[in-house]
């Protein structure tokens, strides 16, 4: 199944955001080279494949692109969906795209399956509460989720989440809260 991740933050955030790359698909194919390095025990000039061929697709040395994002940045190991009709489950393929359903569309990482899912409830309103699979998170564990979803800061992470939120979060690894 096709996760689709945009480049840039909406607009509507603030302005520290607004507008600016958010370095998504950068910080996933982090996971998955540390994934593939610790697994192969290789060294990172001898990334995959997949990160070579997102370089050439954007005219940049994308190797040295995301080693200067790893030393700024912590990988993003999960995203967070609606599922109303629970299409998503271990097993599934994900395949991870940017520009999904346009003439530009890329899948800018291997197709990996999706080790688990879990239920999550953002309540941003008052308390912030977060709720994964009927457990309440405490601080640390909001801040290990929005930083592990691909954001800078909790604060970052409420912008975004600024509306009650029922969905899944889609693990591509093997962390759960």
């Amino acid at each position: 199944m096709t996760l689709s991740f945009s480049r840039i933050w909406p607009n509507r955030l603030p302005s520290h955001m607004a507008g600016k790359p958010n370095n998504f698909p950068e910080k996933i194919l982090k996971g998955l080279i540390w994934e593939f390095l610790e697994k192969k025990n290789e060294s990172f000039s001898e990334a995959p494949s997949y990160v070579y061929d997102y370089g050439m697709r954007f005219g940049v040395d994308y190797v040295a692109k995301i080693d200067a994002i790893v030393k700024e940045s912590q990988p993003k190991l999960h995203t967070l969906r609606a599922d109303p009709s629970s299409r998503w489950g271990a097993g599934n393929d994900i395949h991870f795209v940017i520009n999904n359903r346009t003439s530009n569309r890329f899948q800018f990482a291997p197709v990996v399956k999706c080790v688990s899912v879990q239920e999550i409830l953002i309540d941003p309103n008052g308390f912030f509460r977060v709720i994964v699979d009927g457990k309440r998170l405490d601080d640390s564990d909001i801040m290990r989720l929005a930083i592990n979803d691909g954001f800078d800061s909790v604060e970052d992470f409420f912008h975004w989440f600024d509306q009650p939120f029922k969905g899944k979060i889609i693990h591509w690894t093997e962390l759960k809260y």
